[in-house]
């Protein structure tokens, strides 16, 4: 889990309107901030899977991007509706082809 200071609110969430880029089953908006930190969100709908199972997504994309560069930006990384249960190593490969894209 990344910090508070790090994470998106809910508020903020609504404010983004960045350029979009895809990336297989993620999709991610980032747009520049104002403060010398990036900040995250990562939205998972419920589309039939259990709580367990995007609580456990999420673990695994914060850990990947915990190591990326700071750039000051406001990233939101969206899962596909419904993904097929992907892989920490998909889901890596994923973030790192998104990471590449918006920078």
């Amino acid at each position: 889990m990344l910090p508070k200071s790090r994470r998106l609110s809910s508020a903020n969430i609504k404010l983004i309107a960045g350029r979009r880029v895809i990336s297989g089953f993620l999709s991610a908006k980032a747009s520049p901030n104002t403060g010398s930190l990036n900040r995250y969100a990562v939205i998972i709908g419920s589309g039939g899977r259990a709580a367990v199972v995007r609580h456990r997504l999420k673990r695994i994309v914060w850990a990947a991007i915990h190591n990326w560069p700071n750039t000051s930006r406001d990233v939101i990384i969206f899962f596909a509706p419904r993904p097929l249960s992907p892989t920490a190593a998909e889901i890596r490969t994923a973030l790192a082809e998104l990471e590449k894209s918006l920078h």
